[in-house]
């Protein structure tokens, strides 16, 4: 678990989160057992094992509205979004959020749909 922490640090500073951000994101983790699962199985295998699940939505759906999320900020020309290790620290990020609050990301998820169409920004 050593190694896999070490990388996650490594993995943080190179997806340019703050100094801070690795240690909050370590003590969350550590406090959910299925997440720290999902990640240590990203880590060996850079994929996705998909078996935690919050209200039917997995890592791999929420990788995929961040994705959304990003290409919106690219649309506003916000360039410093274009980091993939970012993508995936966002999503496990925003499953741990979601395991407190699953009503609120479930009404991002449900409402927020990129810039798939014409005058969203």
């Amino acid at each position: 678990m050593k190694k896999m922490w070490e990388w996650a640090e490594a993995f943080c500073r190179s997806a340019g989160m703050k100094e801070t951000y690795f240690g909050d994101f370590k003590r969350r983790l550590s406090e959910s057992p299925e997440l720290l699962e999902e990640f240590q199985y990203y880590y060996e295998n850079h994929d996705f094992l998909c078996r935690k699940k919050i209200n039917g939505y997995t890592i791999i759906d929420l990788m995929i509205w961040r994705l959304d999320r990003f290409k919106s900020e690219l649309d506003r020309d916000h360039a410093g979004r274009r980091n993939p290790d970012r993508m995936v620290l966002e999503a496990f990020d925003t499953m741990l959020r979601m395991e407190k609050e699953p009503e609120t990301y479930l009404a991002h998820l449900l409402g927020d749909t990129g810039t798939d169409y014409f005058g969203k920004y």
